[in-house]
């Protein structure tokens, strides 16, 4: 299933299967919502979720932040 993003960063990425909806153990329904969002430059899990679902590739994980912690110039 792939869904529709709240803002047009990083469409060029679609290609490569972003904004899809992805199984996950970690990700419950009896927790939350059930839904989470994936942050694959932030954090293990996701990082790892979304390389084994073909979502990005081990050396390209979407970071939109410089080395300050400022948002890139894409995220306008």
């Amino acid at each position: 299933m792939e869904y529709e993003p709240l803002f047009d960063y990083f469409l060029e990425r679609k290609k490569d299967g972003c904004f899809k909806v992805l199984p996950g153990k970690f990700i419950t329904k009896d927790a939350g919502t059930g839904v989470v969002h994936m942050a694959p430059g932030f954090g293990e899990e996701d990082y790892k979720l979304c390389v084994k679902q073909g979502v990005i590739r081990p050396d390209n994980p979407l970071i939109p932040i410089d080395a300050n912690g400022r948002f890139l110039a894409s995220v306008t």
